[in-house]
């Protein structure tokens, strides 16, 4: 697939975001089309003056000594809201500095035949507390994941929100 047909391509307010933080803990929906989108996506946030690791979450200490500007770390199929428990179980003490960012996004990249590929995100400035890391205990309280997946955002590969055009369709079938 060429750049021109891309649908991995970001949308912009989400490139922009990316571009701010220092982890990126990605996530995509199926797992057979991860090469594909770890590769657009890291050729559309590279630039001469950023750059960026690539990294599986088994092998996070090679972020030890990392001096890029962010790192896409590698969480294969894993749903948003069970992120933070799959990046607890694989987190070793040795790793948790790297892991610890204060800024860093989880997104999932839902892949679809249609093209209508559509990006889960959430960001820690988004949260309550924007200091907490994806290991953080806290996220094991069923009440406190609830209201922090709620913070999510949802949209499509052309920049709409997912939810926006839930809410027209629905608006539709109701007259």
């Amino acid at each position: 697939m060429s750049n021109e047909e891309s649908s991995y391509r970001l949308p912009t307010y989400l490139l922009r975001r990316l571009r701010k933080v220092k982890r990126i803990f990605l996530s995509v929906n199926p797992v057979m089309d991860y090469s594909d989108v770890l590769i657009d996506i890291e050729q559309q946030l590279a630039s001469d003056d950023y750059t960026v690791d690539i990294v599986s979450v088994d092998k996070l200490s090679n972020l030890a000594t990392s001096i890029t500007s962010t790192a896409l770390i590698i969480c294969g199929d894993v749903p948003l809201k069970k992120l933070p428990s799959f990046i607890r179980e694989k987190v070793h003490d040795d790793d948790l500095q790297v892991v610890n960012e204060p800024i860093w996004v989880a997104l999932r990249v839902h892949v679809s035949s249609s093209g209508n590929t559509m990006f889960e995100f959430l960001s820690s400035d988004a949260l309550e507390t924007p200091e907490v890391s994806l290991s953080d205990s806290s996220w094991a309280q069923v009440g406190v994941l609830k209201q922090r997946i709620g913070q999510a955002h949802m949209l499509y590969s052309n920049g709409k929100n997912v939810r926006d055009r839930e809410a027209e369709r629905h608006a539709v079938d109701a007259t």
